[in-house]
């Protein structure tokens, strides 16, 4: 096993752990990696790295902590805490969550975990931290040497590259319940707060407004004619969302067709995933 780093920028450095060699990470390529330096091999845990990690391994790492350490990111959890001091958790997607595997401190560095799969974070013990990854990923992180939370979000933020404004009126109102169950309902609720002169900018139209989930289209019962009520919102300058959730239901018309073309995860004994 050896280690692999790569200074992509003054205060960025990259680091794997792996057998064969750094190329199986050339086409994971960041926009800050277009003025990287040369990847370079070492034996022995790196020397910048020493004064950070306590062990790197294939598929995790363990970092020096104190217990005055302080921990934020994450992403959206719902753990109801802004700092992760003595807690353990496993980043993966679900409703409601959404995992970013970014690691700010208090300690002058962050950390971006670079996995595509689950990661399991341990922040419990007084001395080190822990990522690992359960799914059997290959180590690859960054880590991001800034002094404050503010600077750390920088590096991330030059590393990965800028996202574009959202439109203004994205920075509005947005009106939002469980679900509409009707287009008249939804039109009733734009003409209400019209009416009361209350601010008003997105309309967001939730789940179960399709025929079948996976067909994306709008069940004609309950909206019969979807182009025309969004005329009449827009007419009121009133903007919609409409929630798009990725599942198909073995009724949806497309369940066939992505099914004979492999187009569903699967697991090992060649079944669609269902969750």
């Amino acid at each position: 096993m050896q280690y692999f780093t790569q200074q992509i920028a003054p205060d960025i450095l990259r680091v794997a752990v792996g057998t064969a060699g750094p190329t199986i990470w050339e086409s994971y390529v960041v926009p800050a990696e277009k003025h990287a330096g040369a990847w370079e091999a070492h034996d022995t845990l790196p020397p910048e790295l020493v004064m950070y990690c306590r062990t790197i391994g294939e598929h995790g790492a363990m970092f020096l902590a104190d217990p005055k350490m302080r921990f934020y990111g994450l992403g959206q959890q719902q753990e109801g805490t802004l700092e992760y001091h003595g807690r353990a958790l496993t980043l993966k997607h679900s409703n409601t969550t959404i995992a970013m595997p970014l690691v700010l401190t208090n300690r002058g560095y962050g950390l971006y975990w670079d996995c595509a799969g689950r990661v399991q974070v341990d922040f419990t013990r007084p001395d080190f931290f822990s990522l690992d990854n359960p799914d059997g990923n290959p180590t690859d992180f960054y880590l991001l040497r800034g002094e404050s939370l503010l600077r750390q979000l920088q590096l991330y933020w030059e590393l990965t590259g800028s996202a574009a404004l959202l439109p203004r009126y994205t920075f509005g109102f947005w009106q939002s319940k469980m679900r509409y169950t009707s287009q008249e309902e939804l039109l009733q609720v734009a003409r209400t707060y019209r009416q009361k002169g209350y601010p008003l900018d997105i309309l967001v139209i939730d789940f179960y407004h399709w025929t079948e989930m996976g067909d994306f289209q709008f069940d004609p019962q309950a909206w019969p004619d979807p182009e025309a009520m969004f005329r009449q919102l827009c007419d009121m300058n009133v903007q919609t969302m409409v929630s798009i959730w990725p599942y198909f239901s073995e009724k949806s018309k497309h369940f066939q067709e992505l099914e004979q073309r492999c187009g569903f995860v699967h697991d090992d004994a060649g079944r669609a995933l269902h969750v």
